[in-house]
C-alpha cells in the first residue's frame, strides 16, 4: 500500500482557495490515481472521472499541468510524493525483511525441538540439518526448551488418545504446525502434565453449549483452558484435589 501525502497547510493555500467542491474532489482523486498506479504525477485524460472542463480549472489553478502529448501531470507530485522507483524499492525492502524475519523464526523454533519429536507430532517431513551447519545461537538448546518439546508431543499424542476415548471413538482432526505451537505454549504455562490431561478431559467432556457447537479441536481446548481450569478448581474445593 502506497501513501499519497497532503500538507496540513493545503486547505488554506492560495492555489486551493476557492476551488470548487468537485474541483478539490478531483485534485485529491489525481494525487490518490497516481500513488496507486505509481505514475509519477501523470494522468492519463481517459481516467479523469469528471468532465474536462473540471481538469481544466485545475490547470488554471496550476495544480495540474497539461501535457502536450495528452493527460495531465500533478504540478510539483514528485516535490511531495515518492516516485514509482523509491515505492518500489520499499515494498522489495519490506517483503524480503518479513520473508527473512519468518526464516529465522521457523529456524530458531526448529532449531529448539527434538527431531524426533518433531517427526512424532507430523511437523517434520525431513531431516534437519546438523546443528554444525547452524549458527550458534540457533543451535543452542536449553535444558527447559527441551523439556517442554517433549511434554508437547506428548500432550498431543495424549489428547489425541482422550479424544477417540471420550468423544466415542472419533478421530480427532489434527493441525500439526498449529497445534504445535499451542501446546508448547500450553507447557510452558502449566507445568504440570497430569493437570492438563485432566483439564483436557473437562473440555472434551463438557456439556457448555459453545464448546458442545464446536469439533473440539486442540487449538480450542488451548483457548479455552483456563475456563477448564476454573472448573477443576471448584470442584477440587469442594471434593478435594483429585487423585
Amino acid at each position: 500500500m502506497a501513501w499519497v501525502r497532503i500538507h496540513d497547510g493545503a486547505l488554506t493555500h492560495p492555489k486551493l482557495v476557492g476551488l470548487s467542491d468537485k474541483a478539490f474532489r478531483l485534485w485529491v482523486w489525481g494525487l490518490c490515481y497516481c500513488q496507486m498506479h505509481l505514475t509519477d504525477g501523470v494522468i492519463p485524460a481517459a481516467a479523469v472521472p469528471f468532465p474536462t472542463k473540471t481538469a481544466v480549472v485545475l490547470t488554471l489553478a496550476h495544480l495540474w499541468d497539461a501535457r502536450e502529448e495528452g493527460g495531465f501531470v500533478v504540478h510539483d507530485y514528485l516535490d511531495w510524493n515518492d516516485s514509482r522507483e523509491v515505492v518500489t524499492k520499499k515494498r522489495t525492502e519490506a517483503k524480503e525483511r518479513m520473508a527473512n524475519a519468518r526464516t529465522r523464526s521457523s529456524s530458531e523454533k526448529f532449531a529448539r525441538t527434538s527431531p524426533e519429536v518433531l517427526r512424532r507430532v507430523g511437523v517434520l517431513k525431513e531431516e534437519l540439518p546438523n546443528t554444525k551447519d547452524l549458527t550458534k545461537d540457533r543451535a543452542k538448546d536449553s535444558l527447559l526448551d527441551r523439556a517442554i518439546t517433549e511434554r508437547a508431543g506428548t500432550l498431543l499424542e495424549r489428547y489425541d488418545a482422550l479424544y477417540s476415548e471420550h468423544r466415542r471413538g472419533a478421530r480427532h482432526r489434527a493441525r500439526p504446525s498449529l497445534d504445535w505451537q499451542e501446546a508448547c505454549d500450553l507447557c510452558r504455562i502449566w507445568p504440570s502434565d497430569a493437570r492438563l490431561e485432566k483439564l483436557a478431559v473437562i473440555f472434551l467432556t463438557t456439556d457448555d453449549p459453545w464448546i458442545s457447537s464446536t469439533d473440539r479441536s486442540f487449538m480450542l481446548f488451548a483457548k479455552k483452558v483456563t475456563w477448564c481450569d476454573d472448573r477443576l478448581t471448584v470442584w477440587e474445593a469442594q471434593h478435594g484435589v483429585a487423585s
